[in-house]
């Protein structure tokens, strides 16, 4: 048989390529005929049809029922090719390959007429596109209802370590001398390093008092290390003597976190390592909700010698947690260096937060020591709560909205804050106020431990023009004020712009107040010296409550100046009566019970 279809040697025919179903047929067909010539005795079909009329004596066949017209057996020959090509008359299997259009045909199949799967079917890790709502909860969920299910994005955690940080810093006591680039260790306390290891070369080192002029630091690096560890050459040398003073020495990790900051996208999370990282500070963090934290606030500190701010957070809605922020001059307290004023920081901050308004945001669990600001609050809504403040320069929080005076509101609430003032070991300058608000919204200080400086709560309202108030001292263990300069109080409140604008709606209740001082007010609220009233007739300071407050100190519990509604009422005061309590100088509408 010719064609597709060859005749073997056991009679079998075997197929030679792929073929259309059409081209079956006609081979078929064709191969049908071929038989037909070759019957005996049948020459040809035209043969065969010239002696159809002749039914005597066709080539010596007497009985022409032996014969079939051409007709009959085309008829024949038409049925066996069409039973043939029925495919129910075939048995065994057909290979997919020799149907040239199969794969086109399956493909016009829709998925849903397909068999349900038995078995997990893989993707090769392509999207599914172009899915609908889902409605039960077996459909699969697209992106849309999923980002709609969980609300805002929640970020992703980075670690430190990851964008190469090392919390690998560490204090260390050492002796130098001006203008020698060797420098000594010396024996410090028995946490602390008392020798240079091989591991300190090429690191930085910061000596405290190695400066003769600016912050009194001297910034370099090591060099080597000789003697056994006990001396170190730096690249630069100090410009100040000394036989005794604190360094820190570590990896400068200050381009290593702008590089974290600068990754970070919104709602993240920022994990520093525990550990000592030191850094030169001035990180800006501009990303929305982020979470800057520690592995804890003992274990994972953020260590600078200089007068930045360690962190300014731009992004809206961001928080602090777990994580300490330290002036490395604090080492000097631990080891008792008697050098007032050496090192201690001029300016800067832990955290500095500016953003919009009404942007929240929180500081949680944190220590700040030993720095200029612990918090600088330049912004609208901030809640710093349960953290500690440990000898602030100026101030422990500072509340300061300069660009909207008269927004945004603070929670100061669950706090310690310590301040061991001048003339102690170290010089640590006396701290101005553990609280600083200079017109910035309203304010509520709860709940917190309050021991030395100058003042605890000191209110100043900055603000040109414009009411602000809605002030709250509540519940607060108010300590040792007038440290240092013997000019301080408790609660110290000061409408000092003689030009215009007022402080109203001030309570100052349930607190305990307790100091040695012998000269001031635990209470002090002043007006400016020559206030100028609104239309309504107000003063300065206006509407303030001083009710349930306990203590012992033997100045007068208020000193009011140009106060206007002022209520001090159910206060106890050792060996003070009301009617003693109160020193009032132009004020009007003075309740004392």
């Amino acid at each position: 048989m010719a064609g597709p279809y060859q005749r073997l040697s056991n009679g079998a025919s075997a197929d030679t390529g792929a073929q259309a179903i059409t081209t079956v047929v006609n081979a078929v067909e064709a191969g049908l005929e071929a038989v037909e010539a070759a019957l005996p005795g049948k020459a040809s079909t035209s043969a065969l049809t010239a002696h159809e009329a002749d039914t005597t004596n066709i080539h010596g066949i007497a009985d022409t029922s032996l014969l079939e017209t051409t007709a009959g057996a085309t008829s024949k020959a038409n049925a066996a090719q069409a039973a043939a090509v029925q495919r129910a008359n075939h048995t065994g299997t057909q290979l997919a390959s020799t149907i040239s259009d199969f794969n086109t045909a399956v493909r016009t199949n829709r998925l849903d007429q397909m068999a349900a799967p038995t078995a997990p079917v893989a993707l090769g890790s392509q999207r599914i596109t172009g899915l609908g709502a889902p409605s039960a909860s077996t459909d699969a969920a697209t992106k849309a209802y999923v980002d709609s299910a969980i609300g805002a994005p929640t970020g992703s955690i980075r670690n430190a370590l990851d964008y190469g940080v090392v919390a690998d810093g560490h204090p260390i006591a050492v002796a130098f001398t001006s203008g020698s680039t060797t420098i000594s260790a010396m024996a410090g306390l028995a946490s602390w390093p008392s020798l240079f290891t091989a591991s300190d070369v090429g690191k930085a080192i910061w000596i405290n008092g190695g400066s003769s002029s600016g912050n009194k630091w001297h910034y370099t690096t090591i060099s080597s290390v000789a003697g056994g560890g006990t001396s170190a050459v730096v690249a630069s040398a100090p410009t100040a003597t000394s036989a005794y003073q604190s360094a820190s020495v570590g990896t400068d990790n200050t381009s290593a976190i702008n590089s974290f900051f600068a990754a970070a996208e919104d709602y993240d999370t920022l994990l520093f390592p525990a550990g000592d990282c030191l850094t030169q500070g001035g990180h800006t963090l501009s990303a929305v909700g982020v979470h800057v934290r520690g592995m804890n606030n003992w274990s994972s500190r953020l260590v600078t010698a200089h007068n930045n701010h360690v962190i300014t957070r731009t992004g809206a809605v961001g928080n602090l947690s777990n994580l300490m922020m330290v002036h490395a001059v604090s080492g000097s307290v631990d080891i008792g260096v008697a050098s007032t004023g050496t090192g201690w920081p001029t300016g800067g901050s832990g955290v500095r937060v500016t953003t919009a308004p009404y942007d929240g945001g929180h500081e949680d669990g944190c220590i700040f020591i030993g720095l200029y600001r612990g918090v600088l609050l330049e912004t609208g809504v901030q809640t710093v709560r349960n953290s500690f403040f440990i000898n602030s320069v100026r101030a422990g929080v500072e509340c300061w909205n300069p660009g909207y005076p008269d927004f945004g509101g603070y929670t100061i609430t669950g706090n310690s804050f310590s301040s061991v003032g001048p003339g102690s070991a170290g010089g640590i300058p006396s701290c101005e106020a553990s609280v600083w608000w200079r017109g910035s919204g309203a304010l509520m200080v709860s709940n917190n431990n309050i021991a030395g400086g100058q003042n605890m709560v000191y209110l100043r309202n900055d603000a040109a023009t414009g009411m602000t108030g809605n002030v709250i001292v509540s519940n607060n263990s108010l300590e040792d004020w007038a440290q240092g300069t013997g000019n301080g109080h408790a609660v110290y409140i000061d409408q000092w712009n003689s030009d215009a604008g007022y402080l109203a709606y001030i309570s100052i209740t349930g607190n305990v107040l307790q100091t040695n001082s012998t000269e001031n007010a635990a209470i002090r609220l002043v007006a400016s010296s020559d206030p100028t009233p609104d239309g309504l007739g107000n003063y300065g300071i206006r509407a303030v409550s001083v009710v349930g407050n306990a203590g012992k100190f033997t100045g007068f519990l208020v000193d009011a100046t140009r106060v206007r509604d002022l209520s001090v009422m159910g206060n106890t005061v050792m060996g003070v009566v009301p009617a003693n309590q109160v020193q009032q100088t132009s004020c009007t509408n003075v309740t004392v019970a």
